[in-house]
C-alpha cells in the first residue's frame, strides 16, 4: 500500500471514530443508547472503537427461539413498504413465508457461533445479558426486568413501554406455509423446544 492510501486509510478511520466521539459525548442525557446487531459490528473500526471503551455497558438482547428470529428475518423482506413500517403502531396484515428446513439449520449454527463470540469480546466490559422471551410482556418491558435495566444504566426507575405493535404472529403454524415438513426437520432435541 502507497502513503497516499495509508494516509486515506487513516482518515477514514479518524473521521468515523470522530463521529463515533461526537455521539458518545453528546451533552445532556444520562446515557446514550444504540443499537448494534452483530452484523453492525462487522466492519473492524466499529469492533474496535467499542472495544477500547470499557466505560460502555452492553445489554446483549438474544432470543431463545432461533427458529422464530429466523422467520422474523425472512419476514422482513416480504412486507410492501406502503403496509409496514418496522415501528408501527398499528397491526399489519399477516404474512406468511415457506421456509426451507436446511436453512435455519446454518442460521442457527451461526447465531450460536456469534453469541458467545461478542460475549467474550466484551467480557471487560460491564454487561447485562438479556432474552427477549424473558422480558416482554405485551408492549411493555416486565417491570422487574425495567427495573433492572434502569440500575444497570444508572438512569431513574421508569416503566418501560413502546406505543409499537408486534407485527408478527407468536405461532410459526400461522405463518409458515410448510410447516409439518419444517416441523419434521426440527425434530432434533436440541431444536424441537422452537416449533409451536
Amino acid at each position: 500500500m502507497d502513503s497516499t492510501a495509508a494516509g486515506m486509510q487513516e482518515a477514514t478511520r479518524t473521521s468515523r471514530d470522530r463521529r463515533n466521539v461526537q455521539f458518545y459525548e453528546i451533552p445532556g442525557p444520562r446515557a446514550h443508547v444504540f443499537k448494534a446487531m452483530y452484523n453492525h459490528l462487522s466492519p473492524p473500526w466499529t469492533l474496535n472503537w467499542l472495544l477500547r471503551r470499557k466505560d460502555i455497558r452492553v445489554i446483549h438482547l438474544r432470543r431463545r427461539n432461533l427458529l422464530k428470529q429466523y422467520v422474523s428475518y425472512l419476514l422482513m423482506g416480504r412486507r410492501p413498504e406502503s403496509q409496514w413500517l418496522p415501528n408501527t403502531r398499528a397491526p399489519v396484515p399477516a404474512l406468511r413465508v415457506r421456509v426451507s428446513p436446511e436453512q435455519p439449520l446454518r442460521y442457527f449454527a451461526r447465531n450460536e457461533f456469534l453469541y458467545p463470540r461478542f460475549d467474550e469480546l466484551f467480557a471487560e466490559h460491564a454487561r447485562m445479558p438479556l432474552v427477549y422471551e424473558d422480558i416482554v410482556d405485551g408492549q411493555k418491558i416486565r417491570d422487574d426486568v425495567a427495573s433492572e435495566l434502569c440500575d444497570f444504566l444508572a438512569v431513574p426507575h421508569r416503566s418501560l413501554t413502546t406505543p409499537y405493535v408486534k407485527i408478527n404472529s407468536e405461532s410459526l403454524r400461522e405463518i409458515v406455509t410448510n410447516y409439518d415438513e419444517l416441523s419434521a426437520a426440527m425434530r432434533a432435541p436440541k431444536y424441537a423446544s422452537f416449533l409451536d
